[in-house]
């Protein structure tokens, strides 16, 4: 996930720009205008088009024409299943030049159709700097990205507690467990240990250690 700082960044931001002059300007053709990059670009079509777009790239006397690149992909696919296998084979494909200039895509393909702005970004400045596009991209250009794990639910409990004050339940949930594995009553208040008290902390990790220092 984008760090909403990095997406509001004027350096980016410009960069966004240019690549999206650049798509339009090559497509133009095509009648395909781009607006919003993460909007546009995450069903593979116009990642498509960029590829098999005829382009003449001049770089130490080697002309490469796309037009040999041709995919036999449909131009329009309605269905999730379809624009995945779609854009996963454009990406294949994309990969196999990009392999050339050590950039590697091989892991974009979810990233790019859940719409994650920096995988779409970097995939098309590759593009854009593999087939030597007339363009002028930002130096220095940098963003953060937060990792948010949500998948084994921890993070959401997480949350919900924060949200809701749920911990104090969850401490007292957490009290009763002990007592059902044979530990003493916790002295502490559920409530201590939830407002970070070190006294009443310590005594119940105290507890809990004396209980299961010698188990196995």
């Amino acid at each position: 996930m984008l760090d909403p700082a990095s997406r509001e960044n004027p350096k980016f931001k410009d960069l966004q720009r240019v690549l999206i002059d650049w798509i339009n300007n090559e497509l133009e053709e095509d009648r395909i205008i781009v607006k919003d990059l993460e909007e546009d670009c995450c069903d593979g079509q116009v990642l498509q088009k960029l590829f098999d777009k005829s382009l003449c790239v001049s770089s130490l006397l080697v002309t490469e024409k796309l037009s040999g690149w041709k995919l036999n992909v449909a131009e329009v696919t309605q269905s999730e299943i379809g624009q995945k296998q779609k854009l996963q084979t454009v990406l294949e494909s994309v990969n196999e030049l990009l392999r050339l200039h050590s950039w590697s895509i091989e892991r974009s393909g979810d990233s790019i159709h859940t719409k994650n702005l920096v995988a779409i970004v970097y995939l098309l400045v590759a593009l854009a700097m593999h087939y030597l596009a007339p363009i002028r991209l930002p130096e220095h250009v940098s963003v953060q990205v937060v990792v948010v794990k949500f998948a084994d639910g921890v993070y959401l409990v997480l949350l919900m507690g924060l949200l809701e004050d749920y911990f104090v339940h969850s401490v007292v949930f957490a009290f009763e467990l002990m007592q059902d594995g044979g530990l003493k009553k916790p002295k502490a208040r559920p409530e201590d240990v939830v407002n970070l008290n070190l006294k009443s902390t310590l005594r119940v990790l105290y507890n809990m250690f004396t209980n299961y220092k010698n188990s196995e």
